[in-house]
């Protein structure tokens, strides 16, 4: 049906351009949404897959450096994770020893695990990226998508996306 009447065309243009006055701010992306709780949710579900993985290739580390984007984790991050019988420390309380990580508390081999993005995508998904390493030579980077599910959050998908 095609509309002749000039004043639609207007008027239309009229609704159009108030609406887009009203949003003079910008929207909010998906950090300013999500809680730091949320986001540490997150990045628990996604190491605690990374060290799964690590140990496979590295079977004699066990202990977990936990790293996070531009810092150290959270109280509520290290806790999440030490309730799994996994020794967690945070990376500066990690050593270098040889071509390989150490716990110097208990003297075992460990294997840093760090996520380096989380961005919650919309309600109850999320992508996010992160790695682990125990040395030059025995380390991975992934990306994961996430979806929560059962009052936890899962990951869906995964990829590599570098080999060390």
């Amino acid at each position: 049906m095609l509309i002749r009447a000039p004043w639609f065309a207007a008027g239309l243009s009229m609704i159009l351009a108030t609406s887009l006055m009203s949003c003079s701010e910008p929207l909010p992306t998906p950090r300013q949404v999500a809680s730091q709780t949320d986001l540490d949710d997150v990045r628990a579900a996604v190491l605690l897959r990374l060290y799964a993985q690590a140990i496979r290739l590295v079977p004699e580390a066990r202990v977990m450096c936990v790293g996070v984007e531009r810092g150290e984790p959270s109280t509520h991050l290290l806790m999440s994770l030490s309730g799994r019988n996994i020794p967690v420390r945070k990376p500066s309380r990690c050593a270098v020893r040889g071509i390989g990580l150490v716990d110097p508390i208990s003297d075992a081999d460990a294997v840093q695990v760090f996520v380096t993005d989380v961005n919650l995508i919309a309600p109850g998904e999320a992508l996010a990226e992160g790695g682990y390493a125990h040395g030059p030579l025995a380390g991975q980077g992934m990306a994961y998508k996430l979806e929560f599910r059962l009052g936890q959050w899962e990951v869906v998908e995964e990829r590599a996306t570098w080999v060390s």
